[in-house]
């Protein structure tokens, strides 16, 4: 089929379907007119998007798309720019939101279509987010319009080819457009800012069908609610009586016989179902010659059977192997372990017709695992084989809810500290292929997703069947939601209790209401410690891990997100990073004078700061202060930066098994355990004068904490740049205090939490004050004002009112929790190290002995004072 655009003389369809679905157009060079209005200009890449004539449905995907982002233009939902300047539909994703709440009201839902495409323009490129089709209505003429999604602020773009597809007229003078083929119009209204803005909503009596066709039931990919009657599918009525095409009523051409040959033609609409609607529609030789003028496209196309149930799970599938010192990828049969992959019997149940652009598309992603070591010694891998889904390219990428938490680091290092001090064992479970063993509630849309050709033999599919995804499969955006739901759900049916300060921590009770056991989940990994001799514990086991396939779990000593735990016989707990830290590589050496840093440069270093970053928060505070200030540094794209990166890195080689380890602190009980944290700051350290805070919180025994030195155990750390600028050292330790604060009642409260409290988050003091607390810090200022206290003076007397009120809301927590604060001199600050490049060696000094003295006996005096005097007395002694 063809049609004609005036700037091009290129004659191919503008890739339409039924009714007008607006979809890749003939590209032409777009002037700029008033979007240099705006001080934006854009351009289209000359390049033909053609139309496959092999299927319905079946588009070259756009290799780019050329747009950019408005500038200060917001519309209403309802609302399309009339844009002649735009040759392809374009919207913003926040614009794309209110467009779908409007079609909500008629029923109506959008379609995102799989494709990739770019938007490109003068300012640069867009963040794309994929190609939606959308049901939309101009002057009562409904149709379908595809539209380049954006990440940025972007109204939605009447594009010129819809407008010349259907011969639009737009009289701005009158503020009308018209539509003389079908004998419709619409008022055009004007933004403030001259734009004309038409309403793409006008489905009048909402989207029907012509009278003068016939549909053919498709139940096997079709499902609707009742609020999308106005449809109908019954292949013995004829249908609605109001036109596809027009906004009054009557039908297209309507004085003429309506006869001849039928062509088939396959549609998409977001009908009121909660997933995109395939229906057949018939009309008539003259009509569909007719619609073609305005740009529909009908080609034949059979409904091919619907095949059920898919039982067979023979066939072969690639395989990494190792082979001497070389990798290669080979073809190797189906073996016992292939038989677990749970994708082919539980995830894959349905075949269905091949819609080509609605499908999610498959991968394999093989790669190697480290096995144990062969009878000799030697390190062993294993190859690995998975079939990931591209979940980016599902219908319902935005619809669906993806949210999923997993475990946090302070869960972790309570939770370890926890097993030390009950004197408990410490386990990991790995689920196998977690997300297929996930069972999903009923999804709003189907998920239909095209197989690989291992798979489609293996199943005993056709060239043009597709499989439907009912369960969670890697690379579904919702698939890490659907499991945590699948183990929340699991988990209590086992009578296990869920935490409130981390989802995925859950508490086991014995029958006397006494925590018995503990679970924390990170994904589909499992760390869990307790009570040996408890029975409720040991059936809890056994029931849990009967509920999932799973590799051999593991005690004592395993792997865990990366980190190598092994409980000692005194129930201390080594943490080593050093494997991943023996792996982290340095960036060629820049030689010559500084220059600015190359992209591919920029993007290695912040590759590089970002696996530093990885063991700092995991195991290794030691290196946050110059981490912190490397990444504020890389601002400045000076090559001088790469040779500090590499230094770091080589520190970071170099210091590969110090880590946060939990000692043994003793016969102490857990509910006796004391937290002790030290807080500071550094005034305008970084590049752009901005100030970093940082604390570390710990656990002590009250016999160390009195003789004021002895074992601390980290459990939660962190080196970050201060929310707000602070103009004096005071300004800045406020904040840092107020942070640490905060982080030590969350500390408390998970505590509470493990020992069996089941806390009420609208007092959540009455449950931290059962743990006693130390907040350190070395800022004499900030100690003298919180000691007399706010009740006395307005704001502390301070200048610095942002100050004065977090340091009135300190105060009062303080005092609500029972935290006591003390006071230090800078050797002693712990936390300098967090703040200070030149401090780090006291952390590291500190993660090498395991303790730490709190503070000297005697009178308040600062460090310097304090060396200065003992500097004196060896002078007089000598």
């Amino acid at each position: 089929m063809k049609g004609r655009h005036p700037a091009t003389a290129r004659d191919k369809v503008p890739g339409l379907r039924p009714n007008w679905a607006l979809g890749q157009g003939v590209s032409a060079r777009a002037g700029f007119g008033w979007w240099l209005f705006f001080g934006t200009g854009i351009f289209y890449k000359d390049e033909l998007l053609l139309a496959s004539e092999e299927g319905p449905d079946r588009t070259t995907v756009p290799s780019e798309t050329s747009t950019s982002s408005f500038v200060g233009v917001t519309v209403a939902g309802c609302q399309g720019i009339v844009d002649t300047a735009a040759q392809e539909g374009l919207i913003g994703r926040a614009s794309l939101l209110r467009l779908l709440e409007e079609l909500r009201k008629y029923g109506l839902k959008g379609h995102w279509s799989g494709k990739e495409s770019e938007a490109r323009g003068i300012g640069g490129r867009a963040n794309t987010i994929g190609v939606c089709e959308v049901p939309v209505a101009l002057a009562g003429v409904p149709g379908i319009l595809e539209l380049t999604v954006v990440a940025e602020e972007v109204p939605l773009l009447i594009p010129v080819n819809l407008l010349h597809a259907l011969k639009a007229s737009v009289d701005l003078g009158n503020s009308c457009l018209y539509l003389p083929e079908v004998q419709a119009s619409c008022p055009i209204e004007f933004l403030p800012s001259g734009h004309p803005t038409v309403c793409v909503t006008d489905f009048g009596q909402g989207w029907h069908l012509p009278e003068v066709c016939q549909s053919f039931r498709a139940d096997s990919m079709y499902r609707t609610e009742p609020r999308a009657r106005s449809v109908n599918f019954d292949s013995r009525s004829s249908g609605s009586s109001t036109a596809w095409l027009a906004s009054g009523g009557g039908r297209p051409n309507a004085s003429k016989p309506l006869c001849g040959q039928f062509a088939t033609a396959l549609a998409h609409a977001e009908i009121g179902g909660p997933l995109w609607t395939s229906f057949i529609v018939c009309c008539s030789g003259r009509t569909g010659r007719r619609w073609s003028r305005l740009g529909f496209r009908f080609p034949n196309f059979e409904l091919g059977p619907v095949h059920g149930g898919l039982q067979r799970s023979g066939g072969s599938y690639y395989e990494a192997c190792r082979h001497g010192q070389g990798q290669r990828l080979q073809e190797v049969p189906r073996g016992a372990e292939s038989r677990g992959h749970c994708l082919l019997r539980s995830s894959l149940k349905e075949g269905c017709l091949d819609v080509t652009g609605s499908l999610i598309g498959m991968r394999w992603v093989l790669t190697f695992k480290a096995a144990e070591p062969d009878a000799e010694g030697n390190d062993q891998v294993k190859a690995k084989a998975r079939i990931v889904v591209l979940g980016y390219s599902a219908p319902s990428l935005l619809e669906e809810p993806t949210t999923s938490p997993t475990m946090s680091r302070l869960t972790r290092q309570l939770l370890l500290n926890m097993a030390s001090a009950m004197k408990w064992p410490i386990g990991s479970g790995d689920v196998k292929t977690a997300f297929l063993q996930a069972r999903p509630e009923e999804r709003s849309q189907r998920l239909l997703a095209k197989p690989l050709p291992e798979l489609a033999e293996a199943l005993g599919l056709g060239p043009n069947e597709a499989v439907e995804l009912t369960g969670s499969a890697y690379g579904l955006a919702q698939a890490p939601r659907e499991w945590f739901l699948d183990i929340q759900k699991t988990l209590k049916k086992l009578g296990a209790r869920a935490s409130r300060t981390d989802p995925c921590l859950w508490r086991v009770f014995d029958a006397n209401g006494k925590i018995c056991g503990l679970i924390g989940s990170y994904v589909d990994d499992f760390l869990f410690t307790g009570n040996p001799n408890s029975p409720t514990w040991i059936r809890f086991l056994k029931s849990f891990e009967e509920a999932y396939t799973w590799s051999p779990w593991e005690w004592g000593s395993f792997d865990f997100c990366g980190l190598r735990l092994t409980q000692h016989g005194d129930c201390s707990i080594t943490v080593d990073h050093s494997a991943f830290c023996r792996d982290l590589t340095q960036m060629p050496d820049v030689k010559g004078p500084s220059r600015t840093m190359t992209d591919g440069e920029l993007s290695q270093a912040r590759a590089v700061l970002g696996s530093v970053q990885w063991r700092v928060t995991q195991s290794g505070p030691q290196h946050a202060a110059k981490l912190g200030h490397l990444q504020s540094l890389l601002s400045t794209k000076d090559t001088a930066c790469i040779s500090q990166i590499n230094k770091l890195v080589r520190e970071v080689q170099s210091a590969r098994h110090l880590g946060t380890h939990v000692q043994n602190l003793g016969d102490c009980s857990a509910e006796d355990l004391i937290f002790v944290g030290w807080s500071d700051a550094s005034l305008a350290n970084r590049p752009d004068l901005s100030s970093t805070g940082g604390f570390l919180i710990g656990l002590m025994t009250p016999t160390d904490v009195l003789a004021g030195q002895g074992k601390v155990n980290l459990v939660s750390w962190r080196s970050q740049k201060l929310p707000r600028v602070a103009r004096s050292s005071l300004a800045a330790e406020s904040q840092a205090l107020s942070l640490a604060e905060q982080e030590m009642m969350w500390c408390r409260l998970t505590w509470r939490e493990m020992l069996g409290d089941d806390i009420n988050l609208a007092s959540p003091a009455e449950f931290t004050s059962k743990t006693k607390a130390y907040l350190i810090i070395d800022a004499r200022g900030v100690y003298d004002a919180l000691l007399k206290g706010a009740d006395f003076s307005s704001g502390f007397n301070l200048r610095d009112k942002y100050s004065a009120l977090d340091l009135m809301g300190v105060s009062d927590q303080l005092k609500a929790q029972g935290t006591l604060l003390e006071w230090c001199d800078s050797d002693h600050q712990l936390a300098d190290g967090l703040t200070k490049s030149s401090k780090q060696d006291s952390l590291r000094k500190f993660l090498t002995q395991g303790t730490w003295r709190l503070r000297l006996p005697g009178a308040f005096m600062s460090a310097r004072r304090r060396r200065a005097l003992e500097n004196e007395q060896a002078t007089v002694t000598s």
